[in-house]
């Protein structure tokens, strides 16, 4: 054998091709690559998966002789090292694996409805993990590892079982967004230290919060809060100190009236107090000069008092569902309101000042005890939508024939017996409901000959 053939190393087999990564995409990217719809699927060409949606329908949830029963996430999931986005649905998972820890490329992961108990300490692993949505489990608790998701920034953790808020949550120094909704959530409380400086948002409605913190100055960047439908009787003084805050929703609770440094939400802008306790409309809320939308309904409100006239941003108005008589002439200041909902109260008379309101669309006044309408309307020529079903009337003026841009009227449940047929000179009249009226057989086939191009409802 020659010398060159005893010294020659042996030959190695060729070695395998290393499966690439791929950069992180972009939400909006990443929304265009087309997801894998199984796993069997998927763990063909793992290297491959981008976004993997495992759905099952919700009817299927119980019935374990589908074929489509995936109980455990099998380990060789890890070799999605392109994994970006995971979707579970509808599956009797109840906890995750530690090597779920592993698919380090994860930015988006909804795991909803799959019975899930808990969450594994690994989870702290998927540093680049954006959006983390685990809504309708039986989770009660947070791993503190938690908080080593740097990159999160949306956090729903809706219809589980939290009895404490998660404290964890704090530490998440890029968190924007906080789902805590139907849970069993009893108090709200701030840390003095360590906070999540970034949240913006925060929904902590349906759970059985009675109090709620005053420190909310430790979330400066902290928008909107929706503490709907919890036990709450009052508002702490210091709440109010959060002066950023510009959306608030405390409809569904037990309160009756506000403390007095409400007046600092200089920057309030939609205000929900409905299904609650008052009998009049706040007198502080006067000194809110940026809200823009108001929902009193389902309260106890008798009057409306002469100061909501210094509203002077307000858009929305919402009063239905209470016990008011009257309106006061001061309404008519609101030069910006463009919807007014005053349903099923016990109004008879609409003063004239209301029809100053040039910048109003909507305007609802069902349910209430109106017998006439001033010829004044006629001044609200953005008018768009007009309901006037459930009250007393007995004509209409004619000058409602000048709601040039009306879209729809609804004048069910009357005692009408005639209708201004110069109505049909509306362009842009699309509805007309006349149903529980008193119109003749005769009267309604006039009626229909004179709005071809409505569609007119005289049942």
């Amino acid at each position: 054998m020659p010398i060159w053939a005893q010294n020659r190393p042996a030959s190695s087999p060729p070695q395998q091709q290393q499966p690439k990564t791929i950069r992180l995409l972009d939400s909006a990217t990443l929304a265009k690559v087309k997801p894998v719809t199984s796993i069997e699927t998927a763990l063909k060409e793992p290297h491959k998966v981008i976004r993997l949606h495992l759905t099952r329908l919700q009817d299927d949830f119980w019935d374990e002789s589908t074929s489509d029963t995936l109980q455990k996430l099998p380990e060789a999931i890890t070799q999605m090292i392109n994994l970006q986005e995971l979707i579970i649905e509808n599956y009797n998972l109840r906890t995750l694996p530690a090597y779920f820890g592993k698919l380090r490329n994860l930015q988006f992961v909804r795991i909803q409805r799959s019975n899930l108990m808990m969450l594994p300490r690994e989870i702290g692993m998927l540093r680049n993990l954006k959006v983390l949505e685990l809504q309708g489990n039986m989770l009660e608790t947070l791993p503190e590892t938690v908080s080593l998701l740097i990159n999160l920034h949306t956090l729903d953790l809706s219809d589980n079982r939290y009895a404490q808020f998660p404290r964890q949550i704090y530490s998440l120094s890029s968190l924007k967004k906080l789902i805590l909704s139907g849970n069993e959530l009893m108090n709200w409380t701030m840390p003095q230290t360590e906070t999540a400086l970034a949240l913006e948002e925060i929904d902590l409605s349906e759970n059985r919060l009675k109090t709620l913190p005053r420190n909310l100055t430790a979330l400066p960047k902290l928008s909107y809060i929706n503490i709907q439908n919890n036990q709450l009787k009052a508002v702490p003084q210091g709440f109010a100190k959060a002066v950023q805050i510009r959306h608030l929703d405390l409809s569904l609770n037990s309160l009756e009236n506000l403390p007095t440094d409400f007046s600092q939400l200089k920057q309030l802008e939609s205000l929900d107090l409905s299904h609650n306790y008052f009998t009049t409309i706040p007198e502080i809320l006067a000194e809110l000069p940026m809200l823009q939308s108001l929902d009193m309904s389902h309260n106890l409100l008798r009057v409306v008092p002469a100061s909501v006239s210094n509203l002077k941003s307000l858009c929305q108005l919402s009063l239905s569902y209470n016990k008011i008589a009257t309106l006061p002439k001061e309404i008519g200041q609101l030069s910006q309101l463009t919807e007014l909902v005053l349903w099923k109260n016990e109004i008879s008379r609409l003063p004239a000042e209301l029809f100053e309101l040039s910048a109003l669309e909507n305007l609802d006044l069902n349910s209430n005890k109106i017998s006439s309408l001033p010829p004044e309307i006629a001044k609200l020529q953005r008018l768009q939508v007009l309901i006037l079903w459930g009250n007393k009337l007995t004509q209409l003026p004619n000058e409602i024939c000048k709601l040039s841009n009306l879209l729809a009227i609804d004048l069910m449940n009357n005692e009408l017996s005639t209708f201004p047929v110069c109505m049909s000179q509306i362009k842009s009249l699309k509805l007309i409901e006349l149903g529980n009226n008193r119109f003749s057989p005769e009267d309604k086939q006039r009626l229909y000959q004179a709005f071809p191009r409505v569609q007119v409802s005289l049942d």
